[in-house]
């Protein structure tokens, strides 16, 4: 569930613990793939992305470094950072026009079509 899709390229916050990625086409056969923003109990992080659901459910996906966090505010990735360090830092196969964005407090009974 899903509430109305917004994609990162458009995304106009920083992202905070708790809010999901969704990427759709995504390979071995998933139709998408589902990422949350976590924090990491090391000092010198940024934060982590775990995988949210699936076989591999649980698991971190990635480790950001400390650059990723925000100058000011209290969000975990500046989303301008990620942007720009997607393919270096997540995926260079997974593009922004297939990745959207669920806040932490979105609306569990809202919906969205697996495809962007």
């Amino acid at each position: 569930m899903w509430g109305e899709a917004v994609l990162l390229e458009d995304y106009d916050a920083d992202l905070v613990r708790g809010d999901r990625l969704r990427i759709v086409g995504a390979p071995h056969g998933a139709d998408h793939v589902e990422l949350m923003i976590a924090e990491t109990r090391e000092p010198d992080s940024g934060c982590e992305l775990w995988v949210v659901g699936g076989y591999k459910a649980g698991l971190v996906f990635q480790v950001l470094p400390r650059e990723c966090r925000p100058r000011e505010g209290a969000g975990l990735i500046d989303i301008g950072w990620l942007r720009r360090n997607w393919a270096t830092w997540v995926n260079p196969h997974w593009l922004l026009h297939q990745i959207a964005v669920r806040p932490w407090d979105a609306d569990e009974d809202d919906d969205i079509p697996h495809a962007l």
